[in-house]
């Protein structure tokens, strides 16, 4: 399964927050800042507009010994442009761009777990395009080369 991005996302893997988080699962749910939370069996997904409200959540969640960045490459966690990927080389997952599942031919930005082949796609309770910033900004440009399908 994939999960939606949207302007900026940190993405975190679901087995560090169970294992990490104060609370695991549920308490993460309360401290997500907005709306945006989606999430799958293996990730989950916060989306941001302003780049310091990314790095004030990534700084909390590496109060919980949830890690960002460590040798080069994102560990626990990553940030990702919705138009350019991951801002850190991520060995663990798949970024694209995925058609969404009603058939229209509108393109938005997606990830997934490395190896998950599942085409499903996560989105945020209540998210639709047409209200989307994808489609109020016009990022759903061509596909990158490698799309999760």
């Amino acid at each position: 399964m994939a999960v939606l991005l949207e302007a900026i996302s940190v993405v975190v893997r679901r087995s560090v927050i169970d294992e990490r988080f104060p609370g695991g699962w549920n308490e993460f749910v309360l401290f997500v800042p907005n709306a945006t939370l989606c999430a799958d069996d293996h990730l989950a997904r916060v989306g941001f507009m302003q780049p310091s409200e990314v790095e004030d959540f990534v700084v909390a969640l590496e109060t919980h010994n949830i890690v960002f960045v460590s040798d080069g490459a994102a560990r626990d966690m990553v940030v990702i442009d919705q138009q350019h990927g991951p801002l850190v080389k991520c060995d663990w997952l798949e970024f694209g761009r995925i058609k969404l599942p009603s058939g229209d031919d509108h393109l938005v930005g997606a990830c997934r777990l490395s190896g998950d082949e599942a085409n499903m796609l996560s989105t945020p309770e209540g998210w639709t395009y047409e209200g989307s910033p994808t489609r109020a900004f016009g990022l759903d440009p061509e596909p990158p080369a490698s799309e999760p399908s």
